[in-house]
């Protein structure tokens, strides 16, 4: 099927150039559309099911600890894993069949968190046996994603010349926020409407079903053969790694910046407004979707002024801005909830948003040829680091907790502490790109 499939798609020579990217807007078109509603199955489900892991962790009896390890794990498996992305790009030499193989490693892991759901639910005395299970499960899925992402960001950079990745990547990413929205609400309102582990057993059911729908979506976009490269041989080996390379290290450098400071504070913002604000998940899912709503704007906006201009200083201006509308949660401990709305409109600027500016710049400064490979490279060091920064913010969280204090007529505790180091640590990624600024290609296929 897949051999008849590619002789369907044969290309003129006017609809790709040299270096094998197609130009044919049409073409394009239709699979960016494609890319952003299987986005919606194996990348917004597993965003939008953020809140409703703080609260299977704390059915399971979790601590603040464990919140920490299974956000940390979730962030470090989804980098860690994305070498694995590299390898099967370059073992099957196709973007298509490397993107089926972790779609069905997905489906597999959101299988095997139904099984602990009803396990949890007929054998409760064995809860934390299960809760050791459904944190290792989760982080199985989260590296599954990794691996995904990986694939998908390598399958954009063959498939799209540099002057139409903000508008081919723009409109994945809107399809994906809108589908996420989605996901959000029905996930809130299914976990408040009955909590128990028989729920959250059809959720994960339906994660597993509509993952193996992704796969058969992917099937249809136009495949590219990567250009790979590998990690290890000798200095002077064209085919391997450059590890000097300097973009490389900057790029490294922002990521853990940004989303070490972002990915700690992201892990205790729900259980905030539980905790402070005594908020239930179905009122917790419409502060969370303003941003989403704000992020389509700037998506469709960003995604042609960025074909123009670059990306690097519209990430700069997003990155510093919303570092510090960090502080906002800060001074919810006077101006109450109003001043986590104000930040939800200014973070809808972030969010899928920053999401899509940061890969294309990395899509614009590694080099064309192994840009998997660099990616997973990056990803690794990055998740290593945040892995490490999460989880001491879990174990300052809970040693913290407790702790309060009344500042000018209201009540600080351990999370707005918390929340401000988080803001100075993401604010930091702005050095990085300062330094960042890619120099001229020759064309596509050269490396900055």
């Amino acid at each position: 099927m897949f051999k008849r499939r590619e002789k369907k798609l044969q290309l003129s020579p006017d609809q790709e150039d040299l270096c094998g990217h197609i130009t044919d807007k049409n073409i394009l078109n239709r699979d960016r559309i494609k890319f952003g509603i299987a986005s919606i199955m194996y990348q917004s489900e597993e965003s939008a099911f953020g809140p409703v892991h703080n609260v299977i962790i704390r059915a399971m009896g979790g601590t603040d600890i464990a919140q920490g390890i299974l956000f940390a794990g979730m962030s470090q498996s989804q980098s860690v894993t994305q070498w694995i992305g590299s390898l099967l790009l370059r073992f099957y030499g196709s973007n298509r069949k490397a993107m089926n193989i972790s779609l069905l490693g997905g489906a597999i892991a959101s299988a095997l968190l139904a099984v602990t759901m009803v396990l949890a639910n007929i054998l409760p005395a064995y809860m934390g046996v299960y809760l050791v299970l459904y944190i290792a499960f989760v982080f199985g899925l989260s590296g599954t994603t990794g691996m995904q992402l990986n694939v998908e960001t390598n399958w954009i950079g063959d498939l799209t010349p540099t002057r139409l990745r903000g508008w081919f990547t723009s409109m994945k990413w809107i399809i994906a926020v809108l589908g996420g929205m989605i996901m959000l609400v029905f996930f809130g309102r299914i976990a408040d409407w009955r909590p128990g582990f028989l729920t959250y057993m059809f959720l994960f059911i339906y994660m597993t079903i509509t993952t193996l729908i992704a796969m058969f979506l992917m099937s249809t976009v136009t495949d590219r053969k990567p250009k790979t490269t590998v990690f290890f041989g000798k200095k002077d080996n064209p085919d391997r790694v450059n590890y000097r390379n300097p973009y490389l290290w900057r790029y490294i450098w922002f990521f853990l910046c940004w989303s070490g400071g972002r990915t700690m504070f992201w892990s205790f913002t729900t259980l905030y407004m539980i905790d402070y604000f005594g908020m239930t998940l179905s009122k917790i899912v419409p502060v969370l979707l303003i941003s989403n709503v704000v992020s389509i704007v700037m998506l469709y906006l960003m995604g042609n002024l960025t074909d123009k201009i670059g990306t690097r200083k519209p990430l700069m201006i997003i990155s510093g801005s919303v570092a510090c509308s960090m502080l906002l949660w800060l001074v919810s401990a006077w101006a109450g909830l109003a001043a986590i709305i104000v930040f939800q409109v200014i973070n809808g600027a972030a969010g899928h948003t920053h999401s899509m500016l940061s890969i294309n710049f990395g899509l614009e400064v590694l080099p064309e040829k192994g840009r998997a490979a660099y990616f997973a490279f990056a990803r690794i060091l990055i998740g290593a680091g945040i892995m490490l920064f999460v989880s001491l913010g879990g174990c300052v969280m809970h040693s913290l907790r407790g702790w309060e204090t009344t500042l000018f007529g209201s009540v600080v505790n351990h999370y707005h502490l918390y929340f401000l180091g988080c803001a100075v640590f993401s604010f930091s990624s702005v050095i990085p790109l300062m330094l960042s600024k890619p120099a001229n290609k020759i064309d596509d296929c050269q490396p900055a």
